[in-house]
């Protein structure tokens, strides 16, 4: 089993994750990954780490999927995940998470793109679509 999905979000906010295969990543490739997975993990709700997780998923299934309610959700989040991350500093810094931005949101019909922009301490970035199924 894998540590990455790909997850369907319902209107009700069920999350559906798909394990997609993986192969050893590091770097920038590794604080993307791992951002992520604390992005889209309610917290709470992993029992073999009860401290992994976001309030993105809950913000979003009760606030719905409107602009400002996504941009609010992920600046929930991502202070969430920054403050988690003051811990790391036993890592190499290009695999320590500093900040990410929510560049764009594209709502369609059926699903919802974010364009997210990760960086790590070395100032390294890089950019991910995360679509959001559902809800629009």
């Amino acid at each position: 089993m894998s540590d990455l999905a790909i997850w369907d979000i319902a209107e009700d906010g069920t999350l559906t994750g798909i394990p997609v295969p993986y192969t050893l990543i590091s770097g920038i490739d590794e604080v993307v990954q791992n951002f992520l997975i604390e992005l889209l993990t309610p917290r709470g709700s992993a029992s073999s780490d009860t401290g992994l997780g976001t309030s993105f998923i809950p913000l979003i299934a009760e606030l719905g999927i409107q602009p400002l309610s996504v941009h609010h959700a992920f600046g929930v989040a991502e202070l969430e995940i920054r403050g988690k991350s003051l811990g790391q500093s036993t890592y190499p810094q290009s695999q320590q998470y500093m900040r990410a931005d929510l560049v764009s949101i594209d709502i369609q019909s059926g699903y919802t793109e974010l364009e997210i922009v990760v960086y790590n301490r070395l100032e390294e970035s890089k950019s991910v679509i995360l679509r959001i199924v559902g809800g629009s």
